[in-house]
């Protein structure tokens, strides 16, 4: 299938770009030459509780691009795809972003002891006062944001968003309201999408209504996925003011309880993301063409919310998970094809070697 024809295909649900720019960006990729041979690699999700691969885990990185690359591709590998059809020099400082939040964000599984969790944010949050000083310690991760904000001009403000939020959310086991959520995902996710932008040169307030609307669904979205995850670990992080509004325990919760009045506490948390994307897709039209690329993981905000209106919301559902598989490989097979064209640069490799 032509590769236009399958990136609208991929953004089709969520109308993030009309033909035209599908068209111009695949003729991007196309022209710069690098066939891949990528098989499908094994992917972890920041939010679902699944950080194993941890920075002391990449061993001997070529530089600090290709260790950022590494770390994001192990531990957010649904975001790093996504992230190398940007251009050049928006595709390193997203990358540099991405391993930042990686880094924030693994802090509390790496840790059950709150003083020791605030020790390393603490020396995150120095860190980026090092980086803007133009002294960033030998890190490979704050060697290349250090790099990308010298480019670009990120945002300071932005990067401490997503040090403050953690710190904020160490040792709470349940958000107690959807919006706590709602701030949380703002505060985490949608700060990513508007330093991805200042990465791509672009300041539209349209553009940044979208990605606030896309990093609070994208949360949102998150937090229902992980929900079957934590529940193996007697965690529970649904909003408290929806679980008491359908008389739902956090013991219905860890036992994967399929009962209607679960699967209600789902549905109005999945439909408050769905409002967010849709919200989202109403600024589209405005948003720059240069720029919707950077919108890219609503794809697979939207894919999830249509498999698991499919299940009738249970999120226990024991065909959920190969439905979002087969979803997932259709979505990434042409991703991978439109990288097909990528040449071999500095800090770009395989996706998947």
């Amino acid at each position: 299938m032509a590769l236009a024809v399958r990136l609208c295909e991929t953004l089709k649900q969520v109308d993030f770009m009309s033909v035209s720019g599908a068209s111009h960006l695949t003729r991007i990729y196309r022209t710069e030459g690098r066939r891949s041979h990528a098989t499908e690699g094994k992917r972890s999700h920041i939010t679902e509780g699944k950080r194993s691969h941890t920075t002391d885990n990449i061993r001997s990185p070529v530089n600090s691009s290709q260790y950022c690359l590494d770390l994001v591709r192990r531990s957010d590998y649904e975001n790093f795809m996504a992230t190398l059809l940007l251009p050049q020099q928006a595709r390193a400082t997203a990358i540099a972003v991405r391993a930042f939040n990686v880094e924030v964000a693994q802090i509390q599984d790496l840790t059950s002891e709150i003083l020791m969790a605030k020790m390393r944010l603490q020396f995150w949050r120095e860190t980026l006062d090092d980086i803007y000083n133009d002294k960033a310690p030998k890190q490979p991760v704050a060697m290349a944001l250090q790099k990308a904000v010298q480019a670009q001009k990120l945002s300071k403000r932005w990067l401490r968003s997503l040090i403050d939020s953690r710190e904020d959310h160490l040792g709470k086991k349940q958000f107690p309201t959807l919006e706590a959520v709602e701030d949380y995902g703002e505060k985490s996710n949608s700060v990513l999408y508007y330093l991805v932008l200042q990465g791509l040169g672009v300041e539209n307030v349209h553009a940044d209504h979208a990605a606030s609307h896309l990093g609070k669904a994208e949360g949102l979205v998150r937090l229902v996925r992980g929900v079957p995850h934590h529940a193996t670990r007697k965690n529970v992080f649904l909003p408290r003011d929806v679980m008491i509004k359908h008389g739902v325990s956090q013991e219905n919760i860890i036992r994967g309880n399929q009962d209607q009045k679960v699967k209600d506490v789902i549905f109005d948390t999945a439909s408050l993301a769905h409002q967010h994307l849709e919200h989202a897709r109403s600024f589209i039209q405005d948003v720059p063409k240069e720029a919707r690329v950077a919108l890219l993981p609503a794809a697979a905000v939207s894919d999830y919310l249509t498999a698991l209106q499919n299940t009738h919301f249970d999120v226990f559902h024991s065909s959920l998970q190969i439905i979002l598989q087969k979803a997932w490989k259709h979505w990434l097979g042409s991703t991978k094809h439109l990288l097909y064209g990528l040449h071999r640069r500095e800090g770009f490799v395989d996706p998947d070697h």
